[in-house]
């Protein structure tokens, strides 16, 4: 999903569905590719979070059970907005 505001555009992919090992890939390809305007919330249920995405600059993580809070999700998006 594509969250813009202005000038301001923050993606959000919700990882949630997927086995662990695919979770670690795409972890990599954030770390690899370093974005700086990415939110990702990630199923509680895959054991991941704020630790795993420490060294990944620009990408905020909002941890969910059974439905992301948009709340949540929009704070992360507004704290990258402030930041760029």
């Amino acid at each position: 999903f594509t969250l813009t505001r202005g000038a301001h555009t923050v993606h959000l992919e919700i990882i949630g569905f997927w086995k662990k090992e695919w979770l670690a890939r795409r972890l990599q390809l954030l770390a690899t590719h370093k974005p700086h305007n990415v939110v990702v919330a990630v199923s509680r249920k895959l054991r991941a979070g704020k630790a795993d995405l420490a060294d990944v600059d620009g990408v905020e993580v909002v941890p969910f059970a059974q439905i992301v809070p948009v709340k949540d999700v929009l704070e992360a998006a507004e704290r990258i907005a402030q930041s760029a």
